[in-house]
This record gives C-alpha cells, structure tokens and sequence, in this order.
C-alpha cells in the first residue's frame, strides 16, 4: 500500500484488548484509559458498510511512520470518513444523546474527542457520564445524580444480553470532568 494514496484512508477503532478479535498486542495501537485504539485502512465503503484491512508494524515501516503520527492522521480522519451522529432515545429525549457515526459503525471513537464531549459538559453546565453501548456507540448523560455502582450494573447487565463479544467495550461507565476536560473511569 502506498502510504500517500491511502492516506486519507486510515482511521481506527477502539476495542477492549481483553476481548478483541484482533490480536492487539501485535498490532500498531493506542492505549486510551482501559480501551485500546487499533488502526486500518478503509478499502471500500457505501450505505451497506464498510470493508477494512488492519494496519500492521510492517505497514509503519513500510510507511516511516510512528505510532504517534498513525493517531494523529487517524484521529483527523475519523471525523471525515465518519461523521458524527446524534439521537436520543425513544424512550428518552431529554439530558441522554446517543453517539455514533453516518454508518453507525465505531462512534465509540468519539469518547476520545474531548472538543465533542467537553461541548455536551457545558451544554448540561455540568460532568458527563459515557456510557459505552458498544465499540459502535455511547452514551452521553449528565453526572449529576448517578450512582456509579447502580449504573455499572447496568451496563453489564446490558452487555450480557445485547452485546457482542468482539463489539464490547467495558462494564463500566467513563467520566467526564467539565472541570479538568478530562475522562476517567
């Protein structure tokens, strides 16, 4: 692969390293919190999907490039191949925001992009609680009035019955600081 005519095409997904289909550990990646983020190339992608090819260590040799400036070219480019999108709900419209992307594939990605979360902690004037649906979605609410130990029951309980293995992020909610702008768990 020709670094300069794929480039626009890298990106990258978050997974659980405990559980993801992919072996991690040989692969170019990113630790974020208890999350890891792995990269590829989207070969093909229309309304139906999207075809992908793992990016290895010998494609960043190939390349020249380091894992710091495979994040950096990934995290500029997430945001163009997939768009974010938003919705609340049925069941709830207010204070919740479910995010994903234009093909509803690995907008848990978003809970890396600070400018889009800190936006949701200022718009509720208040912390905010990500609540990992699946590598695909999250979760934005207001921190005011969780419980951690009630809502992480949940969202195993959640994760038990409706997830898939290998699209499971974790059995526990993310906080962010409004204050600091940043996340913890």
């Amino acid at each position: 692969m020709n670094f300069e005519k794929i480039r626009e095409r890298i990106s990258f997904r978050i997974v659980n390293p405990k559980t993801a289909k992919y072996p991690v550990s040989q692969l170019p990646h990113t630790d974020f919190l208890d999350l890891t983020f792995i990269y590829y190339v989207v070969v093909y992608m229309d309304d139906n999907g999207v075809d992908t090819l793992l990016v290895t260590y010998k494609d960043l040799k190939k390349w020249s490039i380091s894992e710091d400036e495979l994040f950096d070219i990934s995290k500029e480019n997430f945001s163009e191949i997939f768009s974010v999108r938003f919705f609340s709900p049925d069941f709830i419209t207010e204070n919740i925001c479910m995010i994903t992307t234009k093909y509803k594939l690995f907008g848990a990605c978003h809970m890396a992009n600070e400018q889009l979360i800190g936006g949701f902690a200022d718009m509720f004037d208040d912390d905010v609680c990500i609540i990992p649906s699946s590598m695909h979605e999250i979760i934005i609410v207001p921190a005011k009035g969780i419980e951690r130990e009630r809502m992480d029951a949940i969202i195993r309980e959640v994760n038990s019955q409706a997830v898939e293995e290998d699209e499971y992020l974790s059995d526990h909610m993310y906080l962010f600081s409004k204050k600091t702008r940043q996340i913890s768990y």
